[in-house]
C-alpha cells in the first residue's frame, strides 16, 4: 500500500518505509514505533535513528 495517510499506514501495513525524495528515510516494522513518534518524525523531518543506513 502506497499513502500519505499516516493513519491508514498504522492500520493496514506490517511495515512501515517513509521516502524522502526517492531516497528510503524509515524502515521499522509496525509496532517498533508509535503513531505519535510517527507523526513527529512525518512533521518534522527527524528522521534518525530510524534512517537506514543506505
Amino acid at each position: 500500500m502506497i499513502s500519505h495517510n499516516v493513519n491508514d499506514a498504522i492500520k493496514f501495513s506490517d511495515r512501515i518505509i517513509m521516502l524522502d525524495r526517492g531516497s528510503v528515510v524509515l524502515d521499522v516494522r509496525n509496532g517498533q514505533i508509535t503513531e505519535k513518534e510517527l507523526m513527529e518524525i512525518y512533521n518534522s523531518r527527524n528522521y534518525s535513528p530510524f534512517a537506514e543506513a543506505v
